[in-house]
């Protein structure tokens, strides 16, 4: 399974002091410190972005709200078809809500990718997509420099589509072994 990689670093803050802390002069100076981490991160969150937006509301977020240099490129639309982890997509207007399908390089769709789910989500399900690039673990095979390319219903190739009358679009390559650094190029072609 691939595995998506858009948070910087990760901080974990304990929810609460320590049980091995036993007198109370301790655990309120300790109580107050991680109150004060609590805070300090949920103030770097909202200047950065660094975490993702809780689930419960990506389906109120509006697009606009949503492609900040400070939210890494983050992107929450509803997915149109069932998307899996990974897949490259693309977006459009649909009964004015904007929706992301899967990209595809096949003739006669030429849907151009513009980013990747972070997760798998079932069709009308509000979604995170990254936008552009970022990094995505798990590809068996994938080694250091190699080419990934558009294919089929938001799948990568390791070779450029020849089909004549398919998109040929990069959109990345092996950063380490079984490693994508995904990097959408907006430069495409038709064989």
């Amino acid at each position: 399974m691939a595995l998506t990689q858009n948070i910087p670093f990760r901080v974990p803050v304990p929810s609460g002091v320590p049980d091995n802390f036993t007198s109370p002069e301790v655990m309120a100076a300790v109580e107050m410190q991680l109150a004060g981490d609590r805070s300090i991160l949920r103030g770097m969150d909202q200047v950065t972005g660094m975490a993702p937006k809780d689930t419960s509301l990506w389906s109120t977020i509006k697009p606009n709200d949503t492609i900040l240099v400070q939210n890494h490129r983050r992107f929450y639309c509803k997915a149109f078809v069932p998307i899996t982890v990974a897949r490259l997509v693309n977006f459009f207007l649909s009964g004015g809500i904007v929706q992301a399908r899967l990209a595809d390089a096949s003739p006669g769709l030429l849907y151009k990718a513009r980013g990747y789910a972070t997760r798998t989500y079932a069709a009308g399900e509000f979604g995170e997509f990254i936008v552009g690039s970022g990094l995505i673990s798990g590809f068996p095979g994938l080694v250091i420099n190699q080419d990934l390319w558009l294919g089929a219903a938001g799948a990568y190739l390791i070779a450029a589509p020849a089909v004549v009358g398919s998109l040929v679009q990069p959109v990345g390559f092996g950063l380490d072994t079984g490693v994508a650094f995904i990097d959408i190029s907006q430069f495409t072609t038709i064989v």
